[in-house]
């Protein structure tokens, strides 16, 4: 089944506020991503929802060559939704072990990260399924088993990315 996107949460979930201002409060080189920021609050619930995305891709970027969507699902029990400070210390290990290995020579692309409501997940984009579980068991190999459900499907036209960008409320 697959793992719902990050965009398509509960119906309850009401404004997307957008914030457009980039990690790091500043301009980042030309090559590098530029991240934004977005949050999403569930009034009912009082849970809020936050997304970390690529600002937008580099000129002539070919999203074809990286035509698989990888889903990496991480859940977690919150009293308000969010990981507590152990468990987001791990999911930062844990990406800042797999983004390098996955990211060398243009191999994949993290292009959406959402927080929030007991889930985490992390949206790449890779040139291949298999090629993508092996840099990833490589980098990975050191740490204890995560708690993941990882879900991969063909999108060479990267709809959910796309989708995602072209419902923010600017």
């Amino acid at each position: 089944m697959p793992v719902p996107l990050p965009y398509a949460r509960p119906a309850a979930l009401l404004a997307l506020l957008l914030s457009s201002t980039l990690l790091g409060g500043c301009l980042l080189q030309q090559n590098k991503p530029q991240w934004a920021m977005a949050s999403a609050k569930n009034e009912q619930q009082q849970t809020t929802l936050v997304f970390r995305y690529l600002k937008g891709l580099p000129p002539g970027f070919a999203t074809a060559e990286q035509p698989v969507k990888i889903t990496i699902d991480w859940k977690y029990q919150s009293a308000n939704g969010m990981p507590d400070t152990a468990t987001s210390t791990r999911m930062s290990e844990m990406e800042k072990l797999l983004e390098p290995r996955v990211n060398s020579w243009g191999f994949a692309t993290l292009a959406l990260v959402s927080t929030g409501q007991g889930d985490k997940q992390w949206i790449y984009y890779a040139k291949s399924e298999e090629g993508f579980f092996s840099r990833m068991n490589q980098a990975l190999a050191g740490l204890p088993k995560l708690p993941l459900e990882i879900q991969a499907e063909q999108e060479p036209d990267w709809d959910s990315y796309k989708d995602f960008i072209s419902g923010l409320h600017k």
